[in-house]
Parts: structure tokens; sequence; C-alpha cells
């Protein structure tokens, strides 16, 4: 008898789950049970074959329920995942457009039409709208304004698609070519394209560019230096200093205080009791077409003799002095990164028209 009720308190169990998701079907199932409840309290001693045989097919019954209950369940999450993707994409663009509006203090009533323009950027750039709407958002919040935000989403998310980068990695980088070494934001495509170039022949990838570009942009235009020539060169210098470096932190702190001692007035009596005018050197360099990171390197190799040991005579600082040296070893792989970048111009444009 203790396999029966032990039998029968299962079934109960079932038949209450059962009695949350159809009211019909677990009525139909207690009653079964009831019934087979009756027939245990007539017989005597054991079931009986036919005893069995009902415990049997009740539990069949109870098991066909509980495999529909299944189904059900499993179609249900089904479709919620089937709508429930596009919805929550459709609310997330609209929290980024509500932090856009916010941002530029664009009005409420202007803010479906700029939630157009962004839509219709990432119907142009093969990119979801939400991923256009970081490019506007990173772009305002680091000081943009919205007609050179909405410019320079298009080209961003290209870039995104193309080298399958993160947009606000993108965006960060870009906006540090714009704000620093003055590059138009019609010429976005052709800067991103440099770094990304620069970057497959180095170990500064692009998404470190992004971090360190600001700094290094702001160093680089202080030596007079700007567009996408100044990108360029940049990217490549990265590449170079990177191979003397640990790390690609290490290696953007090399190349900023090399662009930050290039003039510094320890630097110039330095060379000038080596009986080098570095100034003089640097603007003769510069009409002879040498970018300044490849004038300082050449004109302290010279005032060295090609003698690297005593590079601390010039410099004393240990991060110039690796960054100094790196690129001097280097020189001529560092115009070769520069010549592939300055080719990778028209690249993007080929890429993303063919796509």
């Amino acid at each position: 008898m203790s396999a029966w009720v032990g039998g029968t308190l299962t079934s109960t169990l079932i038949v209450r789950l059962l009695d949350q998701v159809t009211k019909l079907s677990a009525i139909r199932l207690s009653s079964a049970l009831l019934g087979l409840n009756r027939a245990a309290n007539a017989a005597s001693g054991t079931f009986g074959v036919r005893l069995g045989a009902a415990i049997q097919k009740n539990n069949a019954a109870l098991a066909d329920a509980r495999g529909g209950l299944v189904d059900a369940v499993a179609g249900f999450y089904a479709l919620k995942t089937a709508i429930g993707a596009p919805l929550k994409a459709a609310a997330d663009f609209e929290t980024a457009l509500e932090d856009i509006g916010q941002k530029a203090d664009i009005p409420q009533e202007r803010l479906g039409a700029l939630g157009e323009r962004i839509k219709q950027i990432g119907r142009d750039t093969n990119q979801a709208a939400t991923e256009v709407g970081k490019a506007v958002d990173s772009l305002l919040g680091r000081g943009a304004s919205e007609d050179v935000a909405l410019a320079a989403a298009g080209p961003i998310s290209k870039a995104a698609f193309a080298y399958r980068a993160a947009t606000d990695d993108l965006a960060a980088a870009s906006w540090s070519a714009v704000d620093n070494l003055k590059v138009p934001a019609d010429q976005i495509a052709t800067a991103i394209d440099m770094m990304a170039q620069a970057g497959k022949d180095g170990a500064f990838e692009l998404k470190d560019m992004a971090q360190y570009f600001p700094a290094l942009g702001a160093a680089y235009q202080g030596l007079g230096q700007e567009g996408t020539s100044a990108v360029a060169d940049l990217a490549a210098a990265l590449q170079i200093v990177r191979k003397g470096a640990g790390d690609s932190a290490s290696a953007a702190t090399n190349l900023g205080n090399v662009l930050q001692k290039v003039y510094a007035p320890q630097t110039v009596k330095a060379f000038k009791e080596a009986g080098v005018d570095l100034r003089k050197e640097m603007a003769k360099a510069a009409k002879d077409g040498q970018t300044p990171i490849e004038a300082i390197a050449n004109i302290t190799n010279k005032a060295l003799g090609g003698d690297l040991s005593k590079l601390g005579d010039l410099f004393q600082d240990a991060q110039v002095q690796q960054g100094m040296r790196a690129l001097i070893q280097n020189m001529e792989e560092y115009r070769k990164v520069r010549a592939d970048a300055m080719k990778a111009a028209s690249a993007l444009r080929t890429r993303t028209s063919s796509a």
C-alpha cells in the first residue's frame, strides 16, 4: 500500500502544478485520480493487474500533459526572444537619444528628427542605430558640436563596420584628431584608416590609439603639426616606440615624453653643449621634408655619432631615452609604416563601397 500512497501523492503534486497552467486538464486528471482512490479502497490486499494497468495509464496521461506543458513553455520563450530583441534595441536607442539631447541641449521636440537622422546614417553604413547613437553621444560628450558629431558619425560607423572595431573607441580617436590635430570632419575616415593601417603593421592597436591619442595629439600640435599627415606620423611612431616598451601604455608615455622634451630648455642646452643648434637643425630638417619625429631622431643620432650609449648626455629622462633609442634604431621601419598609413587613405572608401 505504501507504494500506492507514494504514487498518489506524486500524482497529486503534478496535478497541482498543472492546475496553475490549465484548469480544465487538472480537473480531468483529478477526477481520474479520485476514481483510482475509490478503486484502491475497494480492493483487498493487492491491487491486481487491472489496478496496476490503471495506474500506468494515469501516469502516462500525466506524462503527456507534462510534455505539452514543456512545449508550451518553450514556445513562449522562443516568442519572447523573437519579440524582445527588437523591443530592447528600440528602448536602448530611445535612452541613448535622451542622453544625446541632454548633453547637446537639444529640445525634446527636436529629438525625433535627430533620431531619424541617426537611423538613416545607420542604414547607410550597415550599422545599428544604437551604435551610431553611441558615436554621436561619445563625440558630444567630448565637446563636439551637433553638426560635427553627426558629420563624423557616418565615417566612424563605416570604419567600425570595416574594421570590426568598437564605435566608442573610434569616436574617441576621431575626436582627438579633430580637436587636437585639426582634422576636418569630412577627413575623419582617412584619419581612422591611417591609424588602423599602422596598427596592422605593428603592435600598437587602434583601440589603444583611441585611449592615448588625445594627449599625444596635443603634444604634437605643440610642435606645429596638424592634419591627417600628423595622424600618420603619430600612428607610425607609436608602432616603433612600442618595440622598446613592455606595453602600449609605456610606449605612449615614452613617445609623449619625447615630444614634450624636443624644445625643453634643458634639451636645447644639452645639444648646444654638444655643438648643435637644435632649433636651427630642426627648422632645416622641416624644410627638407622631415617630420619632427624623424628630425629629432636623426639630429640626435648624428650628435652622438651613432653611439646610443651616450643618449643620457642629451636626454636625462629614462622614458625619452627608451623612446628615442627605438626611433633611431628603427627609423627605416618608421618611414615604411608611415608611408603605408598615407597610402591607406583611399582603402576605406574602396572597402566600404564594395561592402
